[in-house]
């Protein structure tokens, strides 16, 4: 209590300095000392915000009969639970867009769905809207996340339409996005829409989770950003031989001078005896900055056991620190624990001397042979191997003790 009788003797202008860095727990306290410091705390309760469909006018109401408050609001989150329609919402989100001048951050990631439950969720990507009928307050802008981040079985009404897609890379302060793209073909003008602008979007990173799109898709959507630093790509698919890895490759190198972090999670719905021959991305040996990678194998060597088949070594960017192996279907666990042994013994001719961590996701090298040959590799090479997990809600990657 004695650093908080403190704080009542400082100036205001200190205050606020001190203020804008408490989490909401500390502002609360904070609120209870006086009336003075709850006049100039109280504001920063305001700087993340959660709506669903019965608050949202309320809080409408309170930014208006509050303008101050308005300029304090800097992530915007909705939940549970959403009434009414798509229009109605849309209007609501739309007008409330239009009062927060210096939002930062939107989330409309949904909850975990259980079995049967509908997602109509707070969605300011309504559907109707065009890239033309975006707020003009979103000038500060710096992230939109819109979900699921799962694969399974995205619905069509939490994906963005592609204008909208197109509009939010051109948002000005715009630096990272994560959403759902839609199992459908783009507009005709897509591709066109995007080479006119290419090179021009402020985004730094990526996060796209998609079902049965075309390589050429990600091919346009890569042209606008200037310089990528992220690019996470989830993409299920039901029949692979219609995936063009190698296309995807040259997508993806329009941003290899700047890439730093390279994450594909290709999930296929095919047995196994009915895939046919893949190409591989091709080789990530020259890319200047690129320190983390994860994939699975069949993009990065195509398929095993063939003739085009490489080596990890080979592929693999000199800088490179850390390789996670994602979940695969082709792939045999013999074939996955030689490929990393042989990578680990050979390091150093390959030049990867930066190389300290391996992952395996937890779906791979499940049998304790494989593992325990892969770990002994690792240790006597001196690099760190792991097992990894993801969680879905929060977008973080954790390791599973051994």
């Amino acid at each position: 209590m004695a650093v908080l009788s403190i704080l009542s003797t400082l100036p205001t202008e200190m205050l606020i300095q001190i203020f804008s860095s408490l989490d909401r727990v500390e502002l609360l306290k904070i609120c209870l000392v006086s009336r003075r410091l709850h006049s100039i705390a109280s504001p920063f309760l305001y700087s993340q915000v959660t709506v669903s469909a019965s608050t949202i006018q309320q809080f409408i109401r309170t930014i208006l009969a509050r303008e101050e408050l308005a300029k304090y609001v800097k992530s915007l989150r909705s939940t549970w639970p959403l009434e009414g329609s798509h229009q109605w919402n849309a209007v609501q989100v739309s007008l409330l867009l239009h009062l927060l001048p210096n939002l930062h951050v939107i989330d409309c990631t949904p909850p975990v769905m259980q079995p049967g439950e509908f997602p109509e969720l707070l969605n300011i990507f309504c559907e109707g809207q065009t890239f033309d009928t975006l707020p003009v307050g979103l000038q500060s802008l710096q992230e939109i996340r819109n979900g699921p981040n799962e694969l399974e079985d995205p619905y069509e009404h939490n994906c963005v339409s592609y204008p909208l897609l197109f509009a939010m890379l051109k948002l000005p302060s715009i630096r990272k996005i994560h959403v759902n793209i839609p199992a459908l073909a783009p507009p005709p003008d897509f591709s066109t829409l995007c080479t006119s602008h290419n090179r021009s979007s402020s985004l730094t990173d990526l996060e796209m989770v998609a079902r049965d799109q075309s390589s050429s898709t990600l091919l346009s959507i890569l042209q606008v950003p200037k310089a990528l630093t992220r690019l996470s790509y989830s993409h299920s698919v039901y029949e692979l031989p219609t995936v063009d890895f190698s296309a995807v490759g040259i997508a993806i190198n329009q941003h290899r001078a700047s890439l730093q972090e390279l994450v594909f999670d290709f999930w296929h719905m095919q047995d196994d005896d009915h895939v046919q021959v893949c190409q591989s991305i091709g080789s990530l040996r020259n890319w200047p900055l690129l320190t983390k990678v994860k994939s699975p194998l069949l993009l990065l060597l195509g398929m095993p056991n063939t003739a085009e088949t490489q080596q990890l070594g080979d592929v693999l960017p000199v800088v490179i620190r850390e390789l996670t192996i994602d979940w695969d279907l082709v792939w045999e666990q013999a074939d996955m624990a030689d490929a990393i042994v042989y990578l680990v013994e050979r390091k150093e001719m390959y030049g990867l001397v930066r190389l300290e961590v391996i992952n395996a996701t937890r779906w791979l090298l499940r049998h304790p042979y494989h593992r325990s040959k892969v770990i002994k590799a690792c240790t006597a090479a001196g690099i760190r191997f792991q097992t990894v997990d993801y969680d879905w809600l929060s977008g973080n990657t954790f390791t599973i003790p051994d």
